[in-house]
């Protein structure tokens, strides 16, 4: 071989050498990088593994187990999209490789692509049967897409294979569950508590369902326990309080939500279920400061600005009330009790106007509510358009026919209008709704006297004073009537008995001034008609003839 020749082979065969040494050495450090990426990546260093897998990718762009790894690793940092890439590297490069299908799943279903995992899920299924956990896997996105059947043939399938699975004991509980079948997410349930008494899942899961089957007491039981196993568990504190509110158990649901705070002091939920016991049992300085402390965690929680003005409403507070009632709105504007209840505080002000138009908005969102045509009727009373009044009444009994309230406020209006029959009858349907409710019996002893009713009112008033209606307005009524009726000892009865209750009505001294005569008292007569007089002024011309008609037949004092 020519020397020339024999140096540039050699020559050749160095630089072949040199870069065979370089490329080992790039895949020797792709691998190390690779090995301490996998270590960081099970010791839960999830941003050093990413680094140094990435490190080993950009020295070895075909080193497939680092693209698996760093998409465990993306998906853990919540990167799916970026994670799913690299899986489906992984799968391009080595099309059998059952557990990138798996990982990309689980990253597909970060992204709520339930299909694209159940695919994933599928495909890793058939490159390796054995890996029953697989069948878990997809049931949970068959259940999260909705497809309850699927999933329970899943976690069925894994049980066979493995009876002793556990995990999918759990979660066939919930998925049947879902489907309706108490029994058997019970028995689930239970089967997980068989397999590892201190799962606690199982003892909240079993509670959940005898919670929902109506037995309250095992319920409580299994959240205890739940309790008992892990004293720092939220979700059992917060099971256990609604059990108890189920049970009506205040006090301890009340206890179990303070838990629950102590736990988590920002749990929005707590304040919210707290505050409405605390505003139930009337309690309504700690019902205020919870549903406050509930809009520091949620300024956008119409239903606590709401209940909030409930309580401020409660404590007489119409002002405070009518400021939540509008937060309440301003963050919802469909919320039609806000609205109503605004419009009864409004009321409550004399606000006429703002009230009718709130009580009108109520009934715009939800024409079916009667309580806001009560409220419109109440306020249109009050301006005294009793022909709108008397419509709203009659539209809020046509929506509840057993509102007693709604007939009395239809027949007050009605009497203002002059509708006498249509006022009976409608006092009539509330004192049979309301059969001990004795002003009721006076307002239609009224309208039965403004009717010359004299036997139905006297009737009436009798009824309102056996239910305890004493005032002396009802004994002036029936007086009168009593006098109608020429019952003269009768009207002097009743005319006697009002002016106990009020020595200064002068209708009363009137009346039975009157009535006296009739009966030929005519000193007792003189007196009434001078004491009502002296009583009301405006009398005085009325009385003015016949005091000097008695005093002309009295005997003069000696």
């Amino acid at each position: 071989m020519p020397y020339r020749r024999f140096h540039l082979t050699m020559f050749a065969l160095l630089a072949l050498h040199l870069f065979a040494s370089a490329v080992n050495a790039e895949q020797q450090d792709a691998e190390g990088y690779y090995a301490i990426g996998s270590v960081e990546l099970m010791e839960g260093q999830i941003d050093q593994a990413v680094d140094d897998l990435n490190k080993a990718l950009a020295l070895n762009p075909r080193h497939i187990e680092a693209y698996y790894k760093r998409g465990l690793a993306l998906t853990q940092q919540g990167k799916a999209q970026e994670a799913v890439e690299d899986f489906t590297k992984a799968i391009a490069m080595s099309p059998t490789m059952a557990k990138a299908y798996i990982g990309r799943a689980f990253a597909r279903e970060r992204l709520g692509d339930e299909a694209g995992a159940i695919e994933d899920h599928t495909k890793a299924l058939e490159l390796d049967p054995s890996r029953r956990e697989v069948l878990r896997f997809r049931a949970y996105s068959r259940s999260q897409q909705g497809d309850l059947n699927g999933a329970l043939a899943d976690y069925t399938r894994a049980l066979e294979a493995d009876p002793f699975d556990i995990e999918a004991y759990a979660r066939r509980a919930t998925a049947r569950a879902k489907s309706g079948d108490l029994a058997g997410a019970q028995a689930d349930a239970s089967k997980v508590i068989e397999l590892d008494p201190t799962r606690i899942d199982g003892y909240l899961t079993r509670g959940t369902i005898a919670s929902q089957q109506g037995d309250r007491t095992k319920a409580l039981d299994d959240f205890t326990k739940a309790i008992e196993l892990d004293p720092a568990n939220v979700q059992a504190y917060q099971n256990r309080a609604a059990a108890r509110e189920q049970q009506l158990d205040a006090p301890g649901a009340i206890e179990d939500y303070t838990k629950w705070l102590e736990l988590d002091p920002k749990a929005e939920l707590a304040y919210q279920r707290r505050a409405a016991l605390y505003l139930a049992q009337d309690n309504l300085d700690a019902a205020i400061a919870d549903f406050t402390r509930q809009l520091e965690a949620n300024p956008h929680a119409a239903q606590a600005y709401h209940q909030r003005g409930l309580a401020r409403w409660r404590q007489h507070d119409a002002s405070g009330a009518i400021v939540d009632f509008t937060a309440a709105i301003e963050q919802d504007a469909t919320l039609a009790q806000a609205y109503h209840d605004r419009s009864v505080a409004y009321a409550e002000q004399g606000q006429l106007e703002p009230a009718i138009a709130d009580a009108s908005k109520a009934i715009e969102l939800d024409p079916q509510r009667a309580e806001a045509y009560m409220v419109r009727g109440v306020a249109r009373a009050r301006q005294e358009a009793f022909e709108d009044a008397a419509a709203d009444f009659s539209k809020a009994i046509e929506l509840d026919p057993e509102d007693g309230a709604a007939y009395a406020a239809c027949g007050n209006a009605r009497m203002k209008l002059g509708q006498l029959p249509s006022a009976a009858a409608d006092y009539t349907q509330a004192i049979a709704h309301a059969p001990d409710d004795g002003s009721l019996y006076v307002q239609r002893g009224t309208v039965r006297q403004l009717q010359q009713n004299w036997a139905g009112a006297i009737e009436d008033y009798d009824a309102a004073v056996a239910h305890h209606v004493e005032d002396a307005g009802v004994y002036l009524n029936r007086g009168t009537a009593h006098a109608q009726r020429k019952a003269w000892d009768a009207a002097i009865a009743d005319d006697t008995k009002a002016l106990e209750r009020d020595p200064r009505l002068a209708q009363a001294y009137y009346n039975r001034g009157i009535a006296r005569g009739q009966r030929h008292d005519e000193r007792g007569a003189l007196e009434d008609f001078q004491q009502a007089a002296e009583c009301d002024p405006a009398l005085q011309a009325a009385v003015a003839p016949m005091v000097q008609e008695i005093s002309k037949r009295l005997p003069k004092k000696k």
